[in-house]
């Protein structure tokens, strides 16, 4: 189960990922700060990192991105 982490943390966007085998989440946390943070069942996350966004609000979107419609070069889109 994850606990309360900073200031508002609310908004969390969830996804699978694949090649590691990992759900991810983007969480909002305070302010301009957000947070990614991994966990294999649901149950046990992992910290992953933080981001600052200056001028960004409430409720992060996470997905990949193919660059120019090449599947094999994609990027994630925060």
């Amino acid at each position: 189960m994850l606990g309360h982490i900073a200031g508002h943390s609310r908004d969390p966007r969830i996804l699978w990922h694949a090649p590691t085998g990992r759900w991810a989440m983007a969480l909002y946390l305070d302010s301009h700060k957000f947070a990614l943070l991994a966990s294999p069942d649901m149950k046990t996350w992992a910290y992953l990192m933080e981001i600052t966004f200056p001028g960004a609000g409430e409720c992060p979107d996470l997905f990949e991105l193919p660059e120019d419609g090449d599947v094999e070069n994609a990027r994630w889109i925060f």
